[in-house]
């Protein structure tokens, strides 16, 4: 399929749903990110309206944290595309290169196993 049949899908007829396990697992972190933000704000707000004699530093703390903790995650969930991505396009431009290349393998809770699997049927298929 070439480049202008892409950009000549109408809205309405795309699959938008391309790659079910990443779209849901952003999908799933970005609710559960919302709902954790909201209920923070809750906390936060339930607690400085009964306890207003209670040092504000108390609830800086528990934004620290909560930051933190999402923050971390965050890191957690996004590596695990972004890694898998980073060692293909590295694999890739050593193939390039005309550099040796071994089997392009994925951890096991890495996204895009697919490609890794593609990408060394590729090297096979150059290397015969």
């Amino acid at each position: 399929m070439s480049k202008d049949s892409f950009s000549k899908v109408k809205f309405y007829e795309r699959q938008l749903v391309i790659n079910k396990d990443v779209q849901w697992a952003i999908i799933c972190y970005s609710v559960i990110l919302s709902l954790a933000v909201l209920s923070g704000y809750h906390l936060i707000q339930t607690f400085s309206q009964e306890n207003p004699d209670s040092p504000s530093s108390l609830i800086y703390i528990f934004v620290f944290i909560f930051f933190t903790a999402i923050i971390c995650y965050g890191l957690y969930f996004t590596n695990r595309i972004a890694g898998p991505l980073y060692r293909l396009k590295v694999q890739m431009e050593n193939l390039i290169a005309g550099k040796d290349v071994g089997e392009l393998e994925f951890r096991k809770n890495d996204y895009f196993k697919e490609l890794a699997d593609l990408f060394n049927q590729i090297v096979k298929k150059t290397k015969n």
